[in-house]
């Protein structure tokens, strides 16, 4: 790592280390006020950085349209050996990582599997994607094809919910059909989830979900550890924009948009 580099990491860490310095100082002088904010380590902490992720890789496009590779990306501040695994496949594999540089499994190379891209609707799948080491990493994913590339930031463990709100593109016809929807992954084995489907569209016979689902309806399932449910629009001839909530154990959610 050159100089000029290795300054800017150091002036990075040297900002956060006074910035709750001074946050606690504040914290002291105006209790009161203080009540009303998080701790200065639970902001610090709470971060998409972690030592265990769980995720899914949503559809991109359509089954049928090439691929250009589907890659994941961990980089990290520590050396460490990051592992890649999808219990339910069978599938394990290894790679070193050096401090602050980006190890990449992928298509290209067989570390990554285009049959983890998700096509099943509204049933436990076993193609949970798990990334950990022993230092915390961060883990970026990229779904590429040629006319669409789509991608996003892995949230550890560590920051999962027990309740969320899905919204997202409603289902529209353009050039042809599109579809909306969102997938569900559980990191523990036994894990109970309740979506209630709302939104619009509830006057729209057609608005419903693949498995004809439809709005004010109430989805229940228990997932194991490393499945995910995923739901999708039944694209009807009219839009309609579907809104659950989730309850559960600890869970992720990924929401997504066919284009």
């Amino acid at each position: 790592m050159n100089s000029g580099v290795r300054f800017l990491v150091c002036l990075f860490f040297f900002a956060l280390h006074t910035l709750g310095l001074h946050a606690q100082s504040h914290r002291h002088n105006f209790p009161e006020l203080a009540k009303k904010f998080p701790a200065p380590e639970a902001v610090l902490n709470n971060s998409a950085q972690g030592k265990d992720f769980w995720f899914a890789i949503p559809m991109n496009d359509n089954a049928q349209a090439p691929l250009n590779a589907i890659e994941i990306y961990v980089t990290g501040s520590s050396n460490t050996i990051v592992t890649l695994e999808v219990p339910g496949q069978g599938f394990s594999r290894k790679k070193a990582l050096r401090a602050l540089d980006v190890v990449t499994f992928s298509t290209r190379d067989g570390s990554v599997s285009t049959a983890w891209e998700v096509t099943s609707s509204e049933v436990p799948d076993d193609i949970g994607v798990h990334v950990f080491a022993d230092a915390p990493i961060s883990v970026y994913v990229l779904n590429a094809k040629p006319v669409t590339s789509e991608g996003f930031l892995a949230l550890p463990t560590s920051v999962w919910g027990t309740e969320y709100i899905h919204l997202s593109y409603y289902d529209f016809n353009e050039a042809r059909r599109w579809a909306t929807g969102f997938t569900v992954i559980a990191s523990e084995d036994d894990t109970e989830i309740s979506i209630l489907l709302r939104g619009r569209g509830a006057a729209n016979t057609g608005a419903k979900t693949v498995k004809g689902n439809r709005l004010g309806k109430t989805i229940k399932a228990t997932l194991m550890k490393g499945q995910i449910f995923n739901v999708k629009g039944k694209l009807p001839p009219v839009v309609y924009l579907t809104c659950p909530e989730l309850k559960s154990q600890p869970i992720n959610q990924l929401d997504w948009f066919l284009m």
